[in-house]
């Protein structure tokens, strides 16, 4: 599992540690009260991490997928999860062998998700996808939660 910021975390504690920091000055209080505040935040977005890992997620491609050189196909993607949840989901395909979209965003409303994912085969061949890279944001909305589902 990866974490990286989002916009909304860096842009609150950029706020939150300047007026904290300008009301102790212009104010003159206690400085372990501000120090407290700073912490609670950051103990929220802590938290934020730990409530937001997904877990339980996995993906079901098929075993085989046949396609023609320069034809559109499709390929069914089935996503199983515990909780409902707005995904970002990327595959890493063969470079110069697939014009594809490589993410797509779903919304999983059910325990179990299916979409067809469409793809144009450029080149013969048979090739084989390793893994696939989902992300998800935290429940608050302070991080991108980025996971890698090997297939």
């Amino acid at each position: 599992m990866r974490v990286a910021p989002r916009t909304k975390l860096i842009a609150l504690f950029a706020l939150t540690g300047i007026g904290i920091f300008a009301l102790k000055s212009v104010l003159a209080f206690d400085a372990a009260i501000i120090y407290w505040a700073f912490l609670s935040f950051a103990g929220v977005t802590a938290v934020d991490i730990y409530i937001s890992r997904v877990l339980g997620l996995s993906v079901d491609f098929p075993d085989l997928v046949r396609l023609y050189k320069s034809r559109e196909g499709t390929f069914p993607v089935t996503i199983s999860g515990t909780q409902p949840t707005r995904l970002k989901i990327g595959l890493l395909f063969p470079e110069n062998r697939f014009a594809s979209t490589y993410e797509q965003e779903i919304l999983l409303k059910q325990e179990t998700e299916s979409f067809d994912w469409p793809i144009t085969g450029l080149k013969q061949g048979q090739y084989i996808l390793e893994a696939c890279h989902i992300e998800t944001i935290s429940r608050f909305g302070f991080w991108a939660v980025r996971h890698k589902v090997p297939l």
